[in-house]
């Protein structure tokens, strides 16, 4: 390794950012140099940006669980998770997770406790401890923003009262802001595997946190999507004919979309902010209750399904065919996806 040392470091920024998380992490033993170029910010931003990053799952039961697609490969029947997370993790509770942002999670193993967690590279920083204002927890989240380079962690109280953190301050900030929605009937990731209703948790998505919400006196429905950045929040139209039948939100690819499971529908806004965008996708050929979770290299649709009081994965061959998959040892659990990256939990 004498040689490669000698090389420089832009050089060796560029080879690592091409190589596999699994390769990028053993390289870290190198020596202290190559550990700090690792650890810098830069190197993962550059690696999330080559070519696209590989999606997988996270699976949350008692502990966490990691689900790789391609790795497991699309035979059917049933396959392995492997456990990414089992030190934070009582494993009498399931532990709470918020949705991802370039692979970094925010969990909660236990109550007033959260982390930031790589399941890739299995790095976690546990955040300070903040002291709630009046009011109880309304809705909460996390997301990143590209223009002012951080991650930030959201909860909004009653009262009017947002607490935020920034993963590059490392600290916590009280702002006021005017939430004029009803949140009794929050849909959020949808999807609660576990049978029961998740918790409140935004979409990150353009910089933005998002739920459905209902209006004042519950005169309609819309997306309130914070600004993590202005801090305010604003609305966004949903698809039209759909509000009372939505059961989810997220993101597919590049695109913000929500879903009916019941019908096996969901709407794509293939233009983000753009109401005439909404494009619906039909599924009502499967006999099972599907939502639409990412995509393969090939642009096949991977799906988190409904199917003989279990919850299943399956993928769609080419628009035609379809194979269904279950994980083994886990019959109630959360599905998360994920990219795997570099990030770090000490994000500078």
């Amino acid at each position: 390794m004498a040689a490669a040392a000698t090389l420089p470091m832009e050089l060796i920024v560029d080879i690592l950012s091409y190589l596999p998380v699994k390769c990028i992490c053993r390289f870290k033993c190198v020596s202290k140099s190559w550990l700090a170029i690792i650890a810098d910010s830069q190197l993962a931003k550059i690696h999330l940006s080559r070519s696209p990053p590989r999606e997988k799952h996270l699976l949350v039961d008692k502990f966490l669980y990691s689900f790789d697609h391609l790795e497991t490969g699309f035979g059917g029947g049933v396959v392995p998770a492997y456990p990414v997370m089992k030190k934070h993790t009582s494993g009498s509770v399931a532990v709470e997770v918020y949705e991802s942002c370039n692979g970094l999670f925010c969990i909660t193993p236990k109550t007033d406790v959260y982390l930031l967690f790589n399941p890739s590279t299995r790095e976690s920083k546990k955040l300070p401890y903040f002291q709630p204002t009046y009011g109880n927890d309304l809705l909460s989240g996390f997301g990143f923003i590209e223009s002012i380079d951080d991650y930030k962690f959201v909860k909004v109280l009653e009262g009017n009262t947002v607490h935020v953190f920034s993963l590059r301050n490392f600290s916590w900030k009280v702002v006021g802001c005017k939430f004029l929605f009803d949140t009794d009937r929050c849909i959020e990731f949808g999807v609660p595997l576990n049978g029961s209703r998740c918790v409140k948790h935004g979409i990150p998505f353009k910089g933005k946190l998002h739920w459905v919400l209902d209006k004042p006196d519950y005169r309609g429905r819309v997306i309130a999507a914070f600004d993590l950045v202005k801090e305010k929040f604003k609305t966004l139209s949903l698809p039209p004919g759909c509000f009372t039948c939505l059961s989810g939100i997220g993101v597919v690819g590049d695109c913000l979309c929500v879903f009916d499971i019941g019908k096996n529908v969901f709407w794509v806004m293939k233009k983000y902010g753009k109401k005439e965008s909404w494009t619906q996708v039909s599924k009502s050929d499967l006999c099972k209750p599907i939502a639409p979770s990412c995509f393969l290299k090939n642009s096949d649709m991977v799906y988190v399904a409904r199917y003989n009081s279990k919850w299943t994965f399956c993928y769609e061959e080419e628009g035609k065919k379809w194979k269904d998959y279950a994980v083994d040892g886990l019959g109630s659990y959360r599905v998360h996806r994920y990219v795997e990256s570099v990030v770090s939990p000490n994000y500078k």
